[in-house]
């Protein structure tokens, strides 16, 4: 200790102030060290917490965007399903339209026809029938006596059919 005292130092002074300067490191370890690196390792945790947070919903991110490139290429299938289909109904539908109206232009062709025919007999009934008058008027002035009996008239009838 004489060397610490020719040095102007203070053995006992010496003493005192390591004690004060350990007890000081103590205070300040407990008070003011301990929370600030209790604090510090709450932060540091946060930070990782949040790294692993933003991580995850990065990879959710990721899982949603694949998922929903899914889901659009299958709706854009089903789209394309259903486009298919409905010119397919479409297509179905024109046709069956189409084929009505063949039918009932048929339909109609037909009536025409039969009404055609219809006329046309009836034309025929009336060109005879006036044939037979013209006839009948004609032997009346060439004979100057007029047709009375049935059987006259028959014969008239069957030679206009034979025309």
């Amino acid at each position: 200790m004489e060397a610490l005292h020719s040095l102007g130092i203070d053995g006992r002074l010496l003493i005192a102030q390591v004690i004060n300067f350990v007890i000081l490191l103590l205070i300040l370890k407990k008070f003011l060290f301990g929370p600030l690196v209790s604090m510090l390792d709450k932060r540091s945790e946060k930070i990782k917490q949040s790294l692993k947070d933003a991580e995850k919903i990065e990879n959710d991110l990721k899982n949603t965007e694949a998922r929903n490139q899914a889901t659009l290429v299958e709706a854009q299938i089903e789209a394309k399903k259903l486009i298919a289909d409905a010119k397919k109904s479409a297509e179905e539908e024109s046709l069956k339209i189409i084929e009505v109206a063949n039918k009932k232009a048929s339909d109609q062709k037909t009536k025409a026809l039969k009404e055609i025919e219809e006329s046309k007999n009836r034309a025929k009934i009336e060109i005879r029938t006036e044939a037979a008058e013209l006839i009948t008027l004609a032997f009346e002035k060439i004979a100057e006596k007029k047709l009375e009996t049935t059987d006259d008239q028959k014969l008239v009838k069957n030679i206009l059919r034979e025309l």
